[in-house]
């Protein structure tokens, strides 16, 4: 008994490997006999494992893990790709255009996923225009698509995390994050907060915001406090978790931010000293600024605000005040002109 094939280009018969020279009673499950049911070396460094078998049968079940077999194989699409061979869409981004491979994309990016099989427009189309991603970023994304290699610095991580999110390419969002954690300093906080808040990079903006709490004395000290918008500046003066040595601290960071434009800034004073806890300001302090800030003198209302308050401090009113929270409750009063701090501990046994 012999095998044979027919060509199809010339239809000739061609003879295989003759069946009836095969040795007599060779069968699988003898020869895997020989290997006693142990693991075993595959010959090409992947490793064998015998996931059971059934001995009354005579078969046995072996699973074979190659995890190089993907890798090969993605190294072929990539070589597809570079040389443009048997692409089927090609994506558009301001004048750049990138031949890809659907499968590639879809595999990699949810977002492709849903444009190529959820019946959309672009389904049916080899041609498809993506807008608010840069050039540069797809290009960092498709290289990613196909090898698993990204490549982000400070000057392209912030573009490359915004079209991570947007095709929704979760390694990559988690690896931009990573790296932009590890720059945090004192000096970039602010923006990298909003940065991660602006794009929904969500984990991000939690741990981002943390490190503005804690480090708010440092970091109303640089500039990047000068480029905030008044809701920004609202929004960061009015939380409890920022961490202050006084209130002082809160209050020059408002005059230091209004003083950087005045012009524009100067009609939102007393809305933000409304947010400043100034019934925990010392009355000396509050004299000397009614006295010598030049804002105060300008704006009318502020000024009446902090003659208020010194004169409830002065008068010994009972005012409560709402702490910056850190580690315990806190509750200010005043008493006898001064700003008296209880410590409450929150617990009980356990």
């Amino acid at each position: 008994m012999k095998t044979s094939i027919v060509t199809k280009s010339t239809g000739e018969v061609e003879e295989d490997y003759p069946v009836s020279s095969l040795p007599p009673s060779s069968t699988l499950s003898d020869a895997m006999d020989v290997c006693g049911g142990q693991s075993v070396d595959a010959g090409c460094g992947s490793f064998v494992c015998f996931t059971g078998g059934d001995r009354g049968s005579g078969v046995r079940s072996t699973v074979y893990n190659l995890p190089e077999f993907f890798t090969d194989s993605m190294r072929v699409m990539y070589s597809l790709f570079q040389s443009g061979k048997l692409t089927d869409v090609t994506l558009h981004v301001e004048k750049v255009e990138i031949a890809c491979h659907r499968i590639v994309l879809m595999g990699a990016s949810p977002y492709f996923r849903a444009m190529f099989t959820s019946g959309m427009r672009e389904e049916g189309v080899s041609e498809v225009r993506l807008h608010y991603v840069t050039p540069l970023a797809l290009t960092r994304l498709v290289h990613f698509a196909y090898t698993g290699e990204i490549s982000v610095s400070e000057k392209n991580v912030c573009e490359i995390l915004s079209a991570a999110i947007m095709l929704q390419i979760g390694a990559v969002i988690g690896v931009c994050a990573q790296f932009l954690e590890s720059q945090l300093h004192v000096s970039n906080a602010l923006g990298l907060h909003e940065f991660a808040t602006s794009v929904g990079c969500l984990e991000l903006a939690r741990k981002t915001q943390v490190f503005v709490d804690r480090n708010f004395s440092e970091i109303v000290k640089h500039d990047e406090l000068l480029s905030l918008s008044p809701a920004q500046l609202m929004g960061l003066i009015q939380r409890d978790e920022i961490h202050v040595r006084s209130e002082a601290e809160v209050y020059n960071a408002v005059v230091r931010w209004v003083n950087h434009d005045k012009a524009n800034r100067l009609a939102s004073l007393m809305e933000c000293l409304g947010l400043v806890r100034c019934h925990a300001l010392a009355p000396g302090f509050i004299r000397n600024q009614i006295k010598n800030c030049g804002l105060l003198a300008e704006v009318p209302q502020s000024r009446l605000h902090m003659q208020s308050v010194l004169s409830d401090l002065l008068q010994h009113k009972n005012v409560p005040v709402r702490w910056r929270a850190d580690a315990h409750a806190q509750v200010s009063c005043v008493a006898f002109g001064v700003v008296v701090v209880l410590v409450v501990a929150v617990g009980g046994l356990t």
